[in-house]
């Protein structure tokens, strides 16, 4: 598994980043963006970005996507859309029932999930969607990209004027501030957070029982997109020595505090367990575009199910599957 540049695993940042804005915790937040941002994973906090918003906020929220087409491909941009997806306090998940819909191959009589159903496993997908997002939807999306198809099916549904308001354009001098003061700490000090602990069941390795302790322990530039990119080969023990003398001035990771170590790795806290303690946990009651006795039959096949590694990847791995996708 990669690791990002202070050493937390990969798979838990994208998740606690995703955890920390669906929970709207303003410094955690940007702590976990800076750390994918640090680590040369700019594209990732992009479309993790899209993906939240679909999850949580979505529809009732619209302008913000406006904003993620015009801002989104650079790191200025993606710490704004970061900041206001933040300050959202509209909460509809229609999207991702859309999405889970297409899954279990739910229908109604007429509207959005029909269109839904008859579009989205077309390979010509996109030459059907005439729409002024369409082209930063489709970019650069990789597994992601289904989100961007759902939610480009529904931009055509009939919204309140209030979902196009503007999106507040105030500086978060605060968190801007504490972003000066983490770039000047070492990577040991550096590790303000612990990963959520919510954040690990139905998403990670840990959360599904996997100890990663040793992974720490023997501590390996090879699994980072971050150490890889700024390390000459290491070979000889003189290079290896001086590597760490120069990135680790207090001390190697291997001697670091079993505390300090377990803000990133330790013991699985889960097995395998229902879909719907995980569901419960991250996606909101509201869904204005889409019928309640969808929701309900998605709602009592989700208690039917066992959670897998993750959720999120479990809904585009179905996607996947289909034939014609």
């Amino acid at each position: 598994m990669s690791l990002t540049k202070r050493l937390y695993r990969l798979d838990e940042v994208r998740s606690a980043f995703l955890f920390c804005l669906k929970c709207r915790r303003f410094n955690e937040t940007i702590f976990w963006l800076k750390e994918l941002e640090d680590t040369f994973l700019g594209r990732d906090v992009r479309r993790l970005l899209l993906v939240s918003w679909a999850m949580n906020v979505g529809l009732a929220r619209q302008e913000w996507l406006k904003e993620w087409c015009i801002g989104s491909l650079t790191a200025e941009g993606r710490l704004r859309l970061c900041w206001q997806l933040l300050r959202c306090s509209e909460r509809d998940s229609s999207i991702w029932y859309l999405l889970w819909s297409g899954v279990l191959s739910l229908n109604q009589d007429a509207g959005l999930l029909n269109k839904w159903n008859s579009i989205c496993g077309d390979k010509d997908f996109w030459s059907k969607i005439n729409h002024r997002f369409a082209d930063s939807l489709k970019h650069d999306m990789k597994t992601y990209e289904i989100f961007s198809k759902a939610i480009a099916c529904c931009l055509d549904c009939t919204s309140p004027k209030s979902t196009w308001a503007p999106m507040s354009v105030e500086e978060p001098i605060d968190l801007v501030k504490n972003i000066d003061t983490w770039n000047k700490l070492s990577i040991r000090k550096g590790r303000i957070y612990e990963i959520p602990y919510g954040c690990l069941y139905g998403m990670t390795q840990r959360g599904l029982g996997v100890d990663t302790s040793d992974e720490i322990n023997n501590f390996d530039i090879s699994v980072s997109p971050y150490w890889k990119r700024i390390c000459i080969d290491y070979e000889s023990d003189d290079a290896k020595e001086l590597f760490f003398d120069t990135h680790f001035p207090d001390d190697i990771p291997d001697e670091w505090s079993l505390t300090e170590k377990r803000q990133s790795h330790g013991p699985g806290v889960h097995c395998v367990g229902p879909l719907n303690k995980w569901w419960s946990s991250w996606i909101c009651e509201g869904h204005m575009w889409i019928d309640a006795d969808i929701v309900y039959n998605i709602n009592k096949w989700v208690k039917e199910q066992s959670s897998h590694l993750s959720c999120i990847q479990r809904l585009c791995d179905s996607y996947k599957s289909k034939s014609s996708v």
